[in-house]
């Protein structure tokens, strides 16, 4: 019988393709829940009952925020030029793909889940606090919205 290797939930890297260059250091990621609509077609009888279409929940990541808050800067910039820009050149209507990279326990990419047409719809306040006992380094929490997404199993080269 063979044996079976559960998932780590430890092992993941995101990356987002608008953002190329800038590394979220990651420490929470939620797979998004999907659900089937349901479509009904009337009939002389009873209501028919179909499948409908699928709504996704969104992709929710807690990531820590680097010392010069240029991770956090980018997702509220790229919100805002969605959503209250200031000028015409600040507004930019821009979606992008992003992948959630599942790892084995030796941290070698296992599965690929590719998101499409990804933007963020809400990014957490940051909580500063003098109050504290011991530094506690500051984390931030974004959501995105997406068209569809895909799981893609890499080979294991064996």
């Amino acid at each position: 019988m063979a044996q079976t290797n559960f998932l780590s939930p430890i092992n993941f890297v995101f990356k987002l393709a608008i953002i190329p260059n800038t590394e979220y250091n990651i420490q929470k990621a939620s797979i998004p829940g999907m659900e089937l609509g349901i479509a009904y077609s009337p009939s002389p009888f009873v209501k028919l009952v179909n499948p409908g279409n699928i709504e996704y929940g969104e992709l929710d990541l807690t990531f820590k925020v680097g010392q010069d808050m240029s991770d956090y800067m980018e997702i509220f910039n790229w919100m805002v030029s969605l959503g209250h820009p200031d000028s015409l050149s600040q507004y930019k209507n821009i979606k992008s793909d992003a992948t959630l990279v599942i790892l084995d326990p030796a941290r070698n990419p296992k599965i690929n889940i590719s998101f499409t047409d990804c933007f963020p719809v809400r990014i957490s306040p940051i909580q500063m606090d003098t109050t504290l006992e011991a530094v506690e380094y500051l984390s931030a929490s974004v959501s995105f919205k997406f068209q569809r997404f895909y799981y893609n199993v890499l080979s294991t080269g064996q």
